[in-house]
């Protein structure tokens, strides 16, 4: 087989391209995935504020006298005027095994009922207040009961939700 000048050529040149290619394409991938840098990011937190019933942490209620087969009302409010994010929420009651004849409701009606598993929940928006009705029924009383007073405790969070 004899091969001329002019096809060695040909073919050391077509060797050296695809040489230089591969190095090019080579080296160019890898400087683009090992680019370093520094860069400033900046945001600014949102102002966070609630409060239920005027307080960040706790609040007490008085039912006045209660018995089964009484029912009645309460309002809590809740306060999102220093927030600059609305605020959701959420009310569930946390209500003792001695008091399980004891049900809390969002309307007047009595036929949605609140629980942990279907709490309360309302959106104020930021800047503003709010406040929630929450209607009780003790309809029957479960002889676990000792002593004249009773207490449970509503459990109220509030979280942010984007405006």
């Amino acid at each position: 087989m004899n091969i001329n000048f002019s096809s060695k050529s040909l073919i050391v040149f077509t060797v050296c391209l695809c040489v230089t290619g591969l190095i090019l394409a080579t080296g160019v991938t890898w400087s683009y995935f090992n680019k370093n840098g520094s860069y400033d990011i900046s945001g600014q937190v949102v102002n966070w504020s609630f409060k239920a019933d005027g307080s960040l942490s706790s609040f007490s209620k008085s039912l006045g006298e209660v018995a089964p087969g009484t029912s009645g009302s309460f309002d809590i409010s809740f306060d999102a005027s220093g927030a600059t994010t609305n605020v959701n929420c959420i009310v569930t009651p946390n209500i003792p095994d001695s008091l399980s004849g004891m049900k809390m409701y969002s309307d007047s009606g009595h036929t949605v009922l609140i629980t942990e598993d279907s709490p309360y929940e309302q959106i104020v928006t930021s800047g503003t207040t709010g406040s929630a009705t929450i209607y009780w029924v003790w309809e029957y009383d479960t002889g676990l009961l000792t002593g004249t007073n009773i207490t449970f405790s509503i459990n109220v969070v509030g979280k942010q939700v984007s405006s």
